[in-house]
């Protein structure tokens, strides 16, 4: 398991999911969007659901960390926004390999 990055706080891991359970989806529920963070700066928010990042489903802090340390430059995300409840996508631009979320694992519904 990656250890925690001081960057991005996560509340819960991939271990909490419950791996019985293939039909269920899960997301990345932003708990934290640090200030002046990539996140803050494209606009995302607290409630809101990482779904995929560069393509990339993201299910697990483990996940969300290896996809933004993949990405290279501005990166698709799409998330579930809380406020329209209606996926939407975003280019983000990663600072220092960094989105500045703090995230816990959610089921899709």
């Amino acid at each position: 398991m990656t250890p925690p990055n001081p960057d991005v706080i996560v509340a819960g891991s991939g271990s909490d999911i419950d791996a019985g359970a293939p039909e269920t989806e899960y997301g990345l529920s932003i708990t934290q969007v640090l200030q002046g963070s990539a996140a803050a700066k494209a606009g995302l928010k607290v409630g809101d659901v990482l779904v995929t990042i560069a393509g990339q489903r993201v299910q697990s802090f483990d996940e969300m960390v290896a996809a933004v340390s993949r990405a290279s430059g501005a990166t698709d995300v799409v998330f579930l926004n809380i406020d329209s409840s209606k996926l939407e996508r975003m280019p983000i631009t990663p600072s220092g390999g960094k989105l500045g979320v703090a995230v816990e694992p959610t089921p899709l519904k």
